[in-house]
């Protein structure tokens, strides 16, 4: 049960479900439970079931949420266990207020990102993991087989003040203003992009030129492109940094869109030299080094997005252009490896939760996996 936000979360909820079923075959009965716009992106095979609600889902034996607070508040007295994994520990100025409603708090421990005590105090069986996402290294291309792809990622899935109706979408045509300015004065070719993120919103507000560009939402599909782009360019989300990071690609941050962006691009950019495109305002640079309420220091950085827009309408072109074709730095993979640290999160957090289930016994391991991929490979 993912909080519905971005590529992060589902993300995140897609590599535990995918971990849970490697380990324990058809042992297992899965079911996600999300709002049908946030179940588009999942894979085929790896769900038996989905629901919009926690009231309409199945009764369960456990119940694992990715920081999602009312969904552990309406999850308590169905019966099973509940389990929180958190990606922003780092980021709170006091713990989740869930600790007596949950069996077990997973939380993201990235050495770049230490969590502060005060965030676990209280919390049930706190349990660091490692990072949660698709750490496979890519293939470097070579100068004759690379493709002129630029991927460009904007608003996310469903982030706040992304939605249509919202009355204050402001980032997503702040950038694709300038996209349109700059394939208008044919600075960039359109051919040569391609836009992921709330298709709803980018297919609102992504003008004539640039709308051909717009790909389909799934994070998977997302993802599959950045693996084979010439450049990526992206907010500082934490799971697309890590996604990018651990395939060795180095992402171009654009303007953060909330509080742990502008966190994340201050670490991230500085630990690894990433060419990054900041707001250029004292009150996002007074926010790198704040500690605040994440909601507070959340809408002061859409304050500052909706004056940029309304100010200028776009972002301005030639700094856009300039990110876009920057060279990305040579990424030290020892550098990233200290950011990082070593993956595993799903598989962690699959194996607790399934050695609760079953004490530790059959029916988990190879057999159930072997039998689980033989049926996949059957069809």
């Amino acid at each position: 049960m993912p909080v519905e936000f971005g590529y992060g979360p589902l993300g995140k909820a897609l590599h535990i479900a995918r971990a849970i079923r490697e380990r324990a075959g058809d042992a297992v009965r899965l079911e996600l439970v999300a709002s049908p716009t946030f179940q588009s992106p999942v894979g085929a095979g790896v769900f038996d079931a989905s629901s919009v609600d926690i009231a309409s889902a199945a009764p369960a034996d456990a119940t694992i949420t990715v920081m999602n607070v009312q969904g552990v508040r309406k999850a308590a007295g169905r019966g099973g266990n509940i389990y929180v994994v958190d990606s922003l520990a780092w980021l709170w100025d006091e713990p989740l207020p869930v600790q007596h409603l949950i069996h077990t708090y997973f939380y993201q421990d990235l050495p770049l990102l230490p969590v502060p005590a005060r965030n676990l105090a209280g919390m049930p069986r706190p349990t660091p993991v490692g990072a949660i996402g698709d750490l496979r290294e890519t293939p470097a291309l070579t100068a004759e087989t690379r493709p002129r792809r630029i991927v460009i990622s904007l608003s996310g899935l469903e982030a706040p003040g992304s939605r249509l109706g919202s009355g204050k979408i402001a980032y997503a045509p702040y950038i694709l203003n300038a996209l349109e300015v700059l394939v208008a004065d044919g600075r960039l070719d359109v051919d040569d992009l391609s836009i992921f993120g709330n298709t709803a919103v980018l297919g609102r507000f992504a003008g004539e030129r640039v709308k051909r560009a717009v790909r389909g939402g799934s994070q998977e599909a997302f993802f599959a492109a950045v693996r084979s782009a010439d450049a990526v360019i992206c907010p500082p989300g934490l799971t697309t940094l890590v996604e990018c990071l651990g395939a060795g690609i180095a992402p171009k941050l654009l303007p953060p869109q909330n509080y742990s962006q502008v966190k994340l691009m201050q670490a991230f950019g500085d630990a690894l030299d990433l060419p990054t495109m900041s707001w250029n305002s004292p009150v996002e640079r007074w926010l790198r080094h704040a500690v605040l309420p994440e909601p507070v220091a959340a809408e002061m950085v859409r304050g500052i997005a909706a004056l940029e827009s309304q100010s200028a309408g776009h972002a301005d072109p030639a700094r856009l252009l300039a990110l876009i074709e920057q060279a990305p730095p040579a990424l030290d993979s020892a550098a990233v490896a200290a950011a990082l640290g070593p993956g595993g999160g799903a598989r962690e957090v699959a194996d607790r939760v399934l050695s609760d289930l079953f004490r530790g016994g059959p029916p988990l391991g190879a057999v159930a996996a072997d039998a689980f991929g033989q049926a996949h490979a059957e069809g």
